[in-house]
């Protein structure tokens, strides 16, 4: 494609659609245009054209003979334009092609200055436009840059040339590059004819230097040199001396000045392709080492050991030998020591309060309660690191991840840098215990690096060979001028991976310059797919806005994925995406507060006035990304050598500058649905000082999926022939924020499938601000994926784009897990699709995956991560077998970006979901806060309502003869579940388990467990218990072959404020198992899981909102009182509320 003329004002290059509509949405007249870069098809073009308040939007396509031609909604047009003005005037006129004549074009948005200050340099304003095409020829890049230097302080004759040299010795310097050469000829003669007149005129010299740094200077030139005084003495008389230091300083001038030269020229001088090709044949090459696991000492524990259903407790000392894979258990110095190998521990149980159950094989369950969360966490670290080295399973299905970023401040990194690799220091550390116990992955991010790539590559590899004696393998390394990432990799692991891609992006002045920008390394590890970027964006506290656009063009520019996935940008092609580096935002504070704030270690409220949070808040960057929680100082600026002062203050020339002390460097995440990752630490050193940066770690553990076949799949159920598994679609609406005119069809891909799959076009229709598509089960494909097996399929994901018919953009995408939707019945689902990095709409319907149970099969061993769940610690008292979870009706569906699970299930925790506080070493949030009184659970505004419903609790208290008022409520009011005599509902059910179990459990899948009776105070009657009778059925026909199915009636209303209940008090069940309180606040999960709102369910219930039916009287109020900050979040949870309600009546 030939290139855009300039002065084109209609042309606005690589914006995004969402900002073409925004700009031609400002016009409000008919006829305004623009012309962008197409998303869709490389080197094509966009016409958008607003008429009637709708946006237009045409592909401009090149033929064979490089002639333009208009794609309109009937095809390519057969008329040829030779160039976009071509295109532009004639259309001006017409309007057989276009919805109405081109009128007026719309300008580019001036808004945000398109440059990128450096802190540390004065800045200039940028004159005319890099391209960041490789079309331009270097000179012409230096040639801009030439003109924006400040030339007033060197005589005409060397301004010549020096434009000489840009327009010809520059390339000749480039071409000995090329072959080899690593001396500057013309450079260097340039220099010898600035230095002819060295002896007169000195300064001159150095000033004519001082001009040829900043022409190669990585950040925007502008910093000057203070001219020094006259080479004389105190009597005025010629000083030798300090004309030889002088002399000294040209030499250090001279060689920096060559340095940085080569440096910017060899990035023009690789070619395109060679820096996104690496390969792991570029590393050294050497002899392997591997060593056994580190010796961990003998952990004990101090514990309360209590009985499921008694209020007995007893002290216990509990033991794990990691390295003897024993846990022993003492309750005192004359009873016998119990032994448990590893191979009897079955099951962890997290629930509140630092407590812990342990399934043991044969043995009833032991309950423990520790001394805090930390010390619980630990224990369940020993023994599942214990498993882990003792397990002869060889197949790998977890892995942990360090990942580091440091802006190294252009300083070399001091000799010990082992902290960082260990993960102590501040914030979220790693225990001792565990501090010599290495990663399987090392993700290092550098910023500003004056280090080599090669010999920083060597230097990680000898930090880690002193900390665990194994030489880590290199699996990619991506630079971009100062910045830098590598991956490393345990010798063991590197069969284990495939599929290596790295990709960069110039994000500096006009997207031209590598001073800002980032870098990327993607890889599988089985059948995982992860995604690791490293950037540094635009530094300065108002500078935000830019940042939020480096951001985006980061999105758009890197180079990794399939590349049949061009629709799906890097947060929804992988399983797991870490963005990390020097992000640059700010604190919105006063300095002074924040030094005082940062004092006093509140650091809570300081991150209120975090931009990168404030951003994200409002869906602008980093849409459903994660982040552990900070608990660390900000990391920036310190004063280099200590870390005890910040340097908020710059002197420059133009006065003085404030560098707010700031969170810059930040790691985050974002997961597919169900899949397993858990943050283990997060934090920042204490020891590196030669940074204004202190290096920032953060690790988890990470769930892989492997390429498991049933060997009862083999041989003839894949491809066409495959009948058993169909994945049906029942209906589906899109909800897409865009003023396009237009018709949209779905595409899906998946790995479990032969190829990629559409739906038949519909027409958008306008709904509000937004445009609504809708499609039927006749619109929308039958999908067979190529292997039947459910263990295979319950770890695989559907990718699925909005895309429009007349340019075959995508107006949003999303991912949806397929481990809830197998089922004999259709599953709800709901979720958020995003583009580029920004929120676009939604997407809801209705699927399924069926198909025949007896092609299912069972694991011999579970997954390794599946040893730790959470919820009630229950006891197997029952033979009784319910059917299988994936032939079960049910709405839990969590789905798009959010790393969480239903409660039920093995969750993979964030800092914003509530059961996030059970792993961090904090006490359970339910511990803060008064007691509420009967009083306050009288009104009308939802209460926290722990022990059942209120009905449920009027006839505990009036079946308790012998019970004080005060009593009765003090036992109402208990928030302690095992000392409260009175508590006769069920339990809550069992943690959702895998089919896949230990060899030695031999359970069959979902056996539900059933917990001991409590035991009743000889002084308290038995309240009634009504028989468990199962709900009635209504069997109804759904669906259009006419198949029967059985729902369930809906649940009766209970009484609630002033609102009629529509059941009485003799139709509803005291304490049945199906509709207990737990059930009720399982449905509200379920509901939220589909919603993709589950981090928000423990707070609905602690405000009372414990029951679906309540949420019909919930506000937006309500929601802001419970932490649901995000707007977009409010008014998608009220409308579901709304249509739930509607669907209900």
């Amino acid at each position: 494609m030939r290139p855009v003329p300039p002065g084109q004002v209609w042309y606005h290059g690589n914006i995004s659609r969402l900002k073409a509509e925004e700009l031609l949405g400002r016009a409000k007249k008919d006829g305004c245009f623009l012309v962008r870069d197409s998303e869709s098809v490389k080197g094509a073009f966009a016409l958008c054209v607003l008429y009637h308040g709708a946006v237009h939007q045409y592909r401009i396509l090149q033929d064979a003979d490089e002639l333009l031609a208009l794609q309109t909604i009937r095809g390519v047009q057969e008329q040829r334009f030779s160039s976009l003005q071509d295109l532009v005037t004639q259309n001006s006129s017409r309007t057989d092609v276009l919805v109405c004549p081109l009128k007026e074009a719309v300008q580019q948005d001036q808004s945000e200055e398109d440059s990128d200050d450096d802190e540390d340099e004065d800045s200039l304003t940028p004159v005319g436009d890099f391209s960041k095409s490789r079309t331009d020829t270097v000179s012409q890049v230096f040639q801009m840059r030439l003109e924006q230097l400040r030339l007033s302080r060197v005589d005409n004759g060397f301004i010549g040339q020096l434009r000489q040299y840009v327009q010809q010795g520059l390339q000749q310097d480039m071409d000995g590059l090329r072959t080899g050469g690593s001396s500057l000829p013309q450079l260097h003669r340039l220099v010898e004819l600035s230095a002819q007149e060295l002896h007169g005129h000195f300064e001159s010299f150095l000033a004519k230097m001082d001009t040829m740094r900043q022409l190669f200077d990585q950040t925007t030139p502008g910093k000057h040199r203070k001219a020094s005084d006259p080479v004389k003495d105190d009597q005025g008389q010629f000083d030798l001396q300090e004309l030889l230091e002088r002399l000294a300083t040209c030499k250090t001038v001279i060689t920096s000045l060559e340095r940085k030269a080569s440096r910017v020229l060899q990035e023009f001088v690789q070619p395109e392709g060679e820096s996104e090709n690496r390969t792991k044949e570029n590393f050294p090459k050497g002899e392997v080492a591997k060593s056994p696991p580190p010796s961990i000492p003998p952990k004990t524990f101090e514990v309360r050991q209590e009985s499921l259903g008694a209020m007995k407790s007893s002290r216990l000392m509990v033991k794990v030998d990691v390295m003897n894979g024993k846990l022993y258990c003492l309750r005192s110095p004359k009873s016998p020591e119990e032994v448990f190998t590893h191979k009897k521990i079955l099951q962890l149980v997290k629930s509140p309060k630092a407590r812990l159950g342990v399934k043991i094989e044969d043995q009833k369950g032991k309950y423990f309660v520790f001394e805090d969360v930390r010390s619980r966490e630990l224990f369940c670290q020993l023994i599942q690191h214990m498993k882990n080295i003792h397990s002869k399973d060889k197949e790998v299905d977890q892995i942990s991840v360090f990942v580091g970023t440091w802006n190294m401040g252009d300083a070399p990194a001091p000799s010990n840098i082992s902290s960082w690799f260990k993960c102590q220091g501040q914030g979220k550390t790693r225990d001792e215990t565990f501090a010599l116990v290495p990663f399987d992955v090392y993700v290092i991010g550098t910023q500003e690096s004056a280090v080599g790539e090669k010999d920083w590559v060597q230097r990680l590899q000898l930090v880690l060979w002193g900390l665990a004696e194994i030489k880590y393998q290199p699996v990619a390394v991506s630079t971009l001028w100062g910045l830098r990432l590598v991956v490393l990799v345990k010798p063991e692991h590197q069969h284990r991976i495939s599929h290596v891609q790295t990709s960069s992006v110039k994000t500096g002045i006009a997207n031209a310059l590598g001073n800002k920008g980032a870098v990327g390394i993607a890889f599988l590890f089985w059948g995982t797919a992860f995604c690791f970027i490293n950037c540094h964006l635009t530094s300065g506290n108002e500078k935000c806005t830019r940042r939020n656009q480096n951001y985006h063009d980061i999105l758009r520019g890197l180079n990794l994925g399939h590349l049949k996935l061009g629709g799906f940008d890097v947060t929804t092609q992988f399983h797991h995406v870490f963005f990390l580096g020097d992000l640059n935002y700010r604190l919105d504070l006063p300095v002074q507060e924040i030094l005082k704030k940062v004092n006093e270690r509140d650091y809570e409220s300081l991150l209120t006035h975090d931009q990168l949070k404030v951003e994200q808040d409002k869906g602008r960057i980093f849409v459903r990304f994660n982040e552990e929680n900070i608990t660390f100082p900000p990391t920036y600026r310190y004063e280099r050598g200590n870390r005890k002062e910040y340097t908020w203050q710059k002197f420059k020339k133009t006065g003085i500058r404030i560098n707010v002390p700031s969170w810059c460097d930040r790691v985050m995440w974002r997961s597919f649905p169900d899949t397993y990752i858990t943050s283990l630490s997060y934090g920042c050193t204490e020891d590196i000082v030669t940074s204004d940066h202190s290096p920032v770690f953060a690790s988890f553990d990470v769930g892989i999926t492997t390429q498991y076949v049933s060997k009862k799949d083999l041989g003839g159920t894949g491809g066409a022939d495959n009948k058993k598994v169909e994945i049906v679609f029942k209906h589906m609406d899109a909800k897409i924020k865009t003023s396009s005119k237009t018709s949209f069809y779905l595409e899906i891909h998946s790995t479990c499938l032969e190829g990629p799959s559409q739906s038949t076009t519909v027409e958008g229709l306008k709904d509000g601000g937004n445009i609504k598509a809708s499609w039927s089960s006749n619109h929308l494909p039958l999908l067979s994926p190529l292997i039947s097996d459910w263990e295979y399929l319950e770890e695989q994901h559907l990718l699925l784009s909005v895309k429009s018919a007349d340019s075959d953009e995508s107006y949003g995408e999303c991912v949806l897990s397929l481990k809830n939707m197998i089922a004999s019945m259709p599953q709800q689902f709901d979720s958020f699709i995003t583009h580029l990095g920004e929120c676009t709409g939604t997407l809801s319907g209705w699927m399924h995956v069926k198909g025949d149970e007896r092609v299912r099969s069972q694991r011999e061993m579970s997954r390794s991560y599946e040893l730790i769940s959470f919820g009630e610690m229950v006891e197997d008292t029952s033979d009784h077998v319910l059917p299988h979870r994936h032939l079960q009706p049910t709405l839990s569906n969590p789905l798009d970006g959010t790393v969480h699970k239903p409660v039920t299930s093995t969750s993979s925790l964030t800092a914003t979901n509530e059961m996030y506080f059970l792993t961090s070493g904090v006490d359970d949030k339910q511990q803060e806060g008064p007691q509420l009184t009967d009083s306050q659970r009288k009104k009308p505004k939802p209460t926290p309502r722990r022990r059942g419903s209120s009905l449920e609790r009027d006839v505990r208290t009036r079946e308790s003869p012998g019970l004080t008022v005060d009593e009765q409520k003090q036992r109402s009011h208990s928030s302690d579940r095992l000392a409260d005599p009175m508590e006769v509902r069920p339990p809550k059910p069992p943690p959702r388990l895998s089919s896949s179990r230990l060899a030695s459990e031999r359970r069959p899948r979902d056996r539900k467990f059933v917990a001991e009776p409590k035991k009743l105070n000889s002084g308290a009657a038995s309240p009634p218990v009504v028989p468990n009778k199962p709900p009635p059925v209504v069997r109804v026909t759904k669906g259009d072959d006419g198949a029967n199915s059985d729902i369930p009636p809906p649940l009766p209303l209970k009484s609630r404020g002033n609102r009629t209940s529509m059941a009485s008090l003799s139709d509803i069940p005291l304490s049945p198992p199906h509709w207990s309180t737990q059930h009720h606040e399982q449905q509200l999960a379920d509901w939220l899981s589909q919603l993709g709102l589950i981090v928000y369910h423990d707070k609905l219930v602690r405000a009372g909102w414990d029951r679906l039916e309540f949420l019909d009287d919930i506000t937006e109020q309500d929601l802001i009182d419970i932490g649901m900050t995000m707007k977009e979040q409010r008014e998608h949870f009220l409308s579901q509320v709304k249509k739930r309600k509607e669907t209900s009546i």
